[in-house]
C-alpha cells in the first residue's frame, strides 16, 4: 500500500516542469526530515516533503543526492528518491539546452522528444544540434537530457531512438551514466544500456561491459558481446569466445556472428570446436564463421579465389560466397578435413 501511495504521488507531479531558480538550499538535518516525513499517515504532509525535496533537488541536485544518499531510506522511500533525483537531473538538462537554444527553438525543436516521442522528433532535434554553431555545450546538454528520458522510459523502441541519437551526437559525457544504467535491476535496460554503450565507442566502458558477459540474462550477454565488437575487436575475441560454450543455441550463433565480423584468426580454434556441436544451425554457421576467419569457402564458395573480381579482397569474396552457399555435412566435412590439417599453423594460435 505504502509503494501504492508513492507512485501516485508520483504521477500526480508528473507535469511539473520548473520550479523558482532561486529557490533556497535546505540543510542537510531539513533534508533528512523531509525524508522522514514521506512515510507520515497525513496526505499533505507527504505532499509538501515531495514537493520541497524536488524543489531542492532541481534547484541543486548535487548537494541534495549527497545529502539523501546517506539517510538510509527504506525501499519505498528509496524508489521515490529514484525517481526524484532522475526527474532533477532531466529538469536541469532541460533548462540547459532551453538556455542554450531559447524558448521558441527549444519548443520548436526539442519538446516533441518527452511529449510525444518518435524517430522523427529525435531526427529533428539531433539535426538542429548539429548545424548549431555552438553545437558543443549544447550536444552535451542535449545528450544529457537524452540520458535521463532513456533512464525514465520503458518503451523499447524509444530507447532505440535514443541510442541512434547518441550515436550520431558522439558525445561520450554520458558514458557515465549508462555505465550506472549497467546495474539496473531491469535486464531489458541493461540490454539497452550496453548497446549504446557500444554505439558510443568510449574503450573506458569496455571493464563494464566485459563484466555484463557473466549477466544472468542470455540476450544482456549477447549485447555485450556486440557491443565489445565495436570497441575493441581483436582484444574482445576472449571475451567473445566465452559465449560459444552457452547452453542456448541463439547465443554459441550470435557469438559466431560477431567472431566473423571481427574476423580475428586467433579466433578460429574457439570457433571450429563447434565443428562438432549438436545443432546442426550452429554446425552451419560454423562453417560459414571459420570460412570467413581463415579466409576460405566451402562448398558453393569453393574456388572463390580464381573467382574473385579484380580488385576485391579475398575476404570479402569469401563471405559473398558463405553467405549464399547452402551448406550440407559434406561441406561440413570438407570444413573439419581443412581445420584438421592446418589447426597447428602459427597464425591460429589461442
Amino acid at each position: 500500500m505504502k509503494r501504492c501511495r508513492y507512485v501516485l504521488m508520483i504521477a500526480s507531479l508528473a507535469g511539473v516542469q520548473s520550479v523558482a531558480q532561486d529557490a533556497t538550499s535546505a540543510t542537510s538535518e531539513t533534508m533528512i526530515k523531509a525524508v522522514g516525513n514521506l512515510g507520515a499517515t497525513e496526505c499533505e504532509i507527504r505532499q509538501e516533503a515531495f514537493d520541497q525535496l524536488l524543489e531542492w533537488a532541481i534547484a541543486d541536485p548535487e548537494e541534495t543526492l549527497k545529502v539523501l544518499s546517506v539517510s538510509n531510506p527504506d525501499l519505498e522511500v528509496q524508489l521515490f528518491l529514484d525517481v526524484l533525483s532522475t526527474r532533477a537531473r532531466r529538469e536541469c538538462h532541460r533548462r540547459n539546452v532551453a538556455r542554450l537554444v531559447g524558448p521558441e527553438s527549444f519548443k520548436e525543436h526539442f519538446s516533441m522528444i518527452s511529449e510525444s516521442p518518435n524517430k522523427e522528433a529525435f531526427e529533428k532535434a539531433v539535426r538542429f544540434v548539429q548545424k548549431r554553431k555552438d553545437q558543443g555545450e549544447l550536444k552535451k546538454a542535449f545528450a544529457g537530457l537524452l540520458s535521463e528520458l532513456f533512464g525514465e522510459c520503458g518503451d523499447v523502441g524509444v530507447r532505440i531512438y535514443i541510442g541512434e541519437a547518441l550515436d550520431q551526437l558522439n558525445e561520450k559525457s554520458v558514458v557515465p551514466v549508462f555505465v550506472g544504467f549497467l546495474r539496473h535491476r531491469d535486464a531489458e535496460m541493461r540490454r539497452a544500456s550496453v548497446s549504446v554503450l557500444g554505439r558510443l565507442k568510449d574503450r573506458s566502458a569496455t571493464p563494464a561491459i566485459m563484466k555484463m558477459l557473466e549477466d544472468p540474462d542470455m540476450h544482456v550477454r549477447i549485447a555485450a558481446a556486440w557491443a565489445l565488437v565495436h570497441l575493441d575487436g581483436k582484444l574482445a575475441v576472449p571475451a567473445i569466445a566465452t559465449l560459444l560454450e552457452e547452453e542456448d543455441a541463439k547465443a554459441r550463433m550470435e557469438a559466431l556472428l560477431a567472431l566473423g565480423q571481427l574476423g580475428e584468426k586467433s579466433a578460429a580454434p574457439a570457433v571450429a570446436k563447434l565443428l562438432q556441436d549438436r545443432d546442426m544451425n550452429v554446425r552451419r554457421l560454423v562453417v560459414r564463421t571459420l570460412g570467413l576467419i581463415v579466409g576460405q569457402a566451402w562448398g558453393r564458395g569453393a574456388g572463390v579465389r580464381e573467382r574473385s573480381r579484380e580488385g576485391a579482397s579475398v575476404k570479402t569474396a569469401c563471405e559473398r560466397a558463405a553467405l549464399s552457399a547452402r551448406w550440407d555435412e559434406e561441406d561440413l566435412a570438407s570444413a573439419r578435413a581443412w581445420w584438421e590439417k592446418h589447426q597447428d599453423d602459427p597464425e591460429f594460435s589461442e
